[in-house]
């Protein structure tokens, strides 16, 4: 699973979701990996060294920390010019949830294109093949009920 993140969303304790969830499917390769973004409304304000305490302390906070299958790499831009060519690959494989991206005053890029991602949490599911097959909005999840069939699907999916 790819995930765009922020620390300061409303969307941040989908983070204590991620654990089980790789708990429950590990086994199997699921891996998460999770890019910083603070491309909407400013919700990542951190410097790539503070994120992970930015996690443990502040939210979720209460100590948490990633499961090791959990990747929290750098932050990245995911739309605008100076996207990442990674999000330009599933967003093109991979159409819109939505038809409205979003406030302009609170979106911190340009242009703003129809395949955007909209918000912070945006998850895509990838396949063993490195394919991507499955776009999620940030409001799709109900503590990863959402994407469980999706996640099931794919990796009942031969590898080859």
């Amino acid at each position: 699973m790819v995930v765009n993140v922020a620390t300061f969303c409303a969307y941040t304790q989908q983070y204590t979701d991620f654990n089980p969830m790789l708990e429950r499917y590990q086994a199997q390769g699921l891996v998460l990996v999770a890019f910083p973004c603070n491309q909407f409304y400013l919700q990542e304000p951190a410097e790539n060294h503070e994120l992970i305490n930015g996690l443990t302390y502040v939210r979720p906070g209460n100590g948490w920390q990633p499961h090791q299958e959990l990747h929290v790499y750098g932050k990245i831009d995911v739309n605008g010019d100076n996207h990442h060519p990674l999000y330009e690959f599933v967003k093109e494989a991979c159409p819109q949830t939505v038809d409205k991206i979003g406030k302009t005053e609170e979106l911190m890029y340009n242009p703003v294109r129809t395949s955007d991602i909209t918000w912070n949490f945006e998850k895509f599911l990838i396949d063993r093949k490195g394919q991507p097959r499955f776009r999620f909005h940030p409001t799709a999840w109900s503590h990863g009920e959402v994407v469980t069939p999706f996640i099931e699907q794919l990796l009942a999916e031969p590898a080859n």
